[in-house]
């Protein structure tokens, strides 16, 4: 049988066209297909069937359903890895973590799409940003096994894009350029009165750890959108709370992204009309939409109720201070993966991807080696302990010093 012919239909350069407009000419077309946009950095893939989103992925991890479900308390991390662990154990039954935890009650459909809804709107919105970069559109493309299908109309994605790209450009203004790499102030204490900060600025504050540029912030953050987080971030700048390192966002390594995301299944134009198609009664629809607006009342608390329970930790190489960064409560990853919280690379000592976390139990934190390597801590070994003020965390060259 012969394979069926891929017509590109519409291809571009991002200098002379911009996302907001391809959107709408595939919208008001009617189009479907897939419509690929790649800079030097990323790809992304939107799928459209009939001129409406119904889904879009990402080589960024980052960007991933997964990542945004654990950061927006829709599940645990807890919960995804049994759900993968499950996953793997029954391959033919189970093709998405979802799969299973949706099988167990432990995840509501509906709150799942709605999450799918929002993190893919995330990602769209972001790219709203790229000034450069090639576009492509195909009236054919594939589309992953464990996809979750959405209904998102491209015009109102655009209208509220454009809003939060102004915005955008207002705040970056005042703001470090989004390749800047951004570390904490090593004079900053904590519990002073200058950091009287709100509790989403403190969660911001301890993504900044003199490895990550502004936008790589800007992405870690799935709780907020991308301007937001800029605006925090701004704010912080404004107060001397972070400094631009010297460093850019190009003289880091790239966290390895994994698989790539070519192992996909044949783009199914009926799988997509069922699931973009799906109706449902009045009363149930709006009893759906007061269970969404508590469960985002749920998720507001427990993002704005953390304990206020502030550290720092400072880094030294060979006896030199590299870098302070700010403890907020959140488990923090010592590691040598750059995407981790406490990226550690040294020549003396083989440093796993995910060495250590740091966490907060009660009123305390603790430390716990995340494998069989011992931790030294004041040149004593430990698979876990409560940190105490000034408890030395050594690994090879380098020491984390928690106060």
């Amino acid at each position: 049988m012969q394979e069926k012919k891929v017509i590109v239909s519409l291809s571009g350069n991002l200098d002379y066209f911009n996302i907001y407009d391809i959107l709408m000419l595939l919208h008001l077309g009617r189009k479907t297909g897939v419509l690929t946009i790649e800079n030097q950095e990323e790809k992304r893939q939107i799928f459209m069937h009939q001129g409406i989103v119904v889904f879009a992925i990402s080589s960024d991890y980052r960007d991933s359903l997964a990542k945004y479900m654990v950061e927006n308390n829709y599940i645990t991390s807890e919960m995804l890895n049994k759900g993968f662990k499950v996953m793997k154990q029954n391959p033919q039954k189970y093709k998405s973590p979802w799969d299973i935890l949706v099988e167990k009650d432990l995840l509501k459909s509906r709150t799942l799409k709605k999450a799918a809804e929002d993190n893919i709107s995330q990602l769209i919105f972001s790219l709203f940003r790229w000034k450069n970069g090639i576009f492509q559109f195909s009236n054919f493309g594939r589309l992953p096994e464990h996809a979750i299908l959405v209904n998102i109309d491209p015009q109102s994605l655009v209208m509220e894009g454009v809003r939060m790209s102004d915005e955008w450009e207002e705040i970056h203004k005042d703001s470090p350029q989004e390749d800047i790499i951004l570390q904490v102030n090593p004079d900053i204490d904590p519990n002073s009165k200058k950091m009287d900060l709100s509790d989403l600025e403190w969660r911001v504050l301890g993504k900044v750890n003199g490895h990550r540029s502004v936008i790589d912030i800007c992405k870690e953050i799935k709780y907020l959108n991308e301007y937001e987080t800029l605006k925090i971030l701004t704010d912080l700048y404004k107060k001397n709370i972070i400094l631009p390192s010297q460093k850019r966002k190009g003289d880091i390594e790239s966290p390895d992204m994994g698989e790539s995301s070519s192992s996909i299944s044949i783009f199914s134009l009926e799988t997509l009309k069922a699931g973009s198609k799906r109706k449902r009664e009045p009363e149930q629809e709006i009893q759906e939409k007061q269970r969404d607006v508590q469960a985002e009342e749920t998720r507001d608390k427990m993002v704005t109720s953390q304990t206020v329970i502030r550290g720092k930790i400072v880094i030294t190489e060979k006896g030199i201070k590299t870098r302070t960064l700010i403890i907020t409560g959140e488990p923090m990853i010592i590691g040598s993966g750059n995407d981790c919280d406490v990226p550690v690379k040294t020549e003396s000592f083989d440093v796993p991807l995910r060495y250590a976390t740091i966490y907060l139990e009660g009123m305390s934190y603790y430390i716990r080696s995340n494998g069989e390597k011992m931790l030294v801590i004041n040149n004593q070994e430990y698979l876990e302990k409560e940190l105490e003020r000034f408890d030395e965390i050594q690994i090879g060259d380098i020491s984390i010093i928690f106060s």
